[in-house]
């Protein structure tokens, strides 16, 4: 189950089948998720999946949102470099290597893997030079960290002291 399966103000509850006699000692589970209906049974007091309370559903909800007002003008804008040429390999190759591949992976509500993975792409054969490659993904790195931060505070979380590394 993902942040996206379910819905804040769609949580149910386990009720009992209406003939005990076809189910007995199971509970039938109406519904998963956001227009999603199931009719999986299961065993008294055992859910096939673990249920969160409103409360934690909104959390998830809010800090997803956070997640992509944050992420999207950076995954959606092609990176620059002080190099043309290398600025120019990021205008061609942005869209079939990082965009294409976050929308087809949900990598938009997902900053710190997307961006773990635009680290992992190799610039270089791409055709970025070798001091450029090393700028943007220590740039990258610093956004991951910057994220780390930022959901302290969307958690209202006490963040750790940074450590030096």
């Amino acid at each position: 189950m993902t942040t996206t399966d379910f819905d804040a103000t769609d949580l149910s509850i386990p009720s009992k089948p209406k003939d005990p006699k076809d189910e007995p000692n199971s509970t039938t589970i109406a519904s998963v998720g956001v227009n999603q209906t199931a009719s999986a049974t299961v065993s008294e007091n055992i859910l096939p999946y673990p249920v969160l309370s409103p409360g934690d559903a909104e959390i998830c909800m809010t800090l997803m949102t956070r997640f992509i007002e944050h992420f999207t003008p950076i995954l959606f804008t092609p990176a620059a470099t002080s190099h043309m040429e290398c600025t120019d390999v990021f205008a061609d190759t942005w869209m079939p290597l990082v965009i294409q591949h976050a929308i087809n992976n949900d990598g938009v509500y997902k900053p710190l893997e997307t961006l773990e993975r635009i680290k992992s792409i190799d610039w270089a054969k791409e055709g970025l030079c070798p001091s450029c490659v090393v700028e943007k993904r220590e740039e990258w790195s610093e956004e991951q960290r910057i994220v780390w931060r930022l959901m302290d505070s969307w958690l209202d979380l006490t963040p750790l002291p940074e450590t030096s590394s």
